[in-house]
């Protein structure tokens, strides 16, 4: 899997990442988001399993995964 910066597409990491056919969302840690530059744009709300309410600063990152793009999730203390 690719991520980009939505800045620079030349800058890119190549990263194995877990996934979860279930989930809506990609989270990626603070220290590979720094590398790209990237920038959170935005706060959502989501709900955890355990039914507590969680906001988390979210970005536009393009991933290249069987060509396809989604939006990340910024880990809290981004």
């Amino acid at each position: 899997m690719h991520l980009y910066s939505s800045r620079d597409l030349s800058k890119h990491l190549k990263l194995k990442l877990l996934v979860d056919t279930a989930s809506t969302y990609t989270w990626v840690k603070p220290d590979k988001l720094e590398k790209l530059d990237v920038k959170p744009i935005t706060k959502w709300k989501f709900k955890t399993i355990d039914g507590k309410i969680i906001e988390r600063e979210t970005g536009e990152v393009p991933i290249e995964c069987l060509n396809e793009e989604t939006i990340i999730t910024f880990p809290k203390g981004f």
